[in-house]
């Protein structure tokens, strides 16, 4: 059943519907945290119109949320508007660290934490997903990373990376955990299209499918 779910959801990614039915035998104790990057005063990257990479950062992790809320999963937001975590007086450290003390407090089977790439040059495109150190993080972004292609771009020949080196919830979370950089605001292409709702869904069904299909391989599924 879980493997007939993830096809239902690339098969509804790939024929444009905007909505995803329940599917009750998908275990409901599964908790996922979603972590939309940067906030408030960090505002992140941006696209060459100034739209921040935050707010979309934002709306694609809300899109998501609803999409695991209707297959009955738990899922907690780190953030849920506008907003740092890292105190009144923002530390960017404070912050990172507040993120992944909601992971641990939530018992999260699932950390996936949603950014945007940027690069001076201009050419470079495409979504990548970075995995944690946790086990099973690289057999989830392998599925992520397939998924979004299928979704995406057939052309994109970026492959899954570790994050430990570079991303600190990447090296510290203890749960699997994925970061995925949904596309780069440098690019023309991608900025426009991560600015469209169509093109936000699809990005969240991807990832939702990854997920699915992650969870109906793990060996202690029955």
């Amino acid at each position: 059943m879980r493997f007939i779910a993830a096809a239902a959801v690339v098969l509804l990614m790939l024929s444009g519907c905007s909505f995803l039915p329940a599917m009750a035998e998908l275990d409901d104790a599964f908790t996922v945290v979603i972590d939309p990057g940067h906030g408030g005063r960090d505002g992140g990257a941006s696209t060459p119109t100034g739209v921040k990479e935050s707010d979309l950062n934002l709306e694609i992790s809300a899109r998501l949320e609803s999409l695991l809320g209707l297959m009955g999963w738990q899922t907690v937001m780190t953030r849920t508007e506008d907003t740092h975590l890292g105190g009144s007086n923002f530390k960017k450290a404070a912050d990172i660290k507040a993120r992944l003390a909601i992971t641990e407090e939530n018992a999260a089977d699932v950390l996936v934490s949603i950014h945007q790439n940027h690069y001076s040059d201009s050419r470079y495109g495409g979504s990548q997903v970075f995995y944690g150190s946790s086990a099973g993080s690289d057999a989830l972004a392998q599925a992520v990373q397939s998924n979004l292609k299928t979704a995406l771009d057939e052309d994109n020949n970026r492959t899954i990376k570790s994050g430990t080196d570079t991303a600190y919830l990447m090296k510290n979370a203890d749960c699997t955990a994925i970061l995925v950089e949904c596309g780069f605001l440098s690019n023309p292409a991608d900025a426009e299209n991560l600015q469209s709702d169509d093109y936000q869904k699809k990005v969240a069904m991807a990832v939702a499918a990854g997920l699915i299909q992650f969870k109906g391989e793990s060996p202690d599924e029955s």
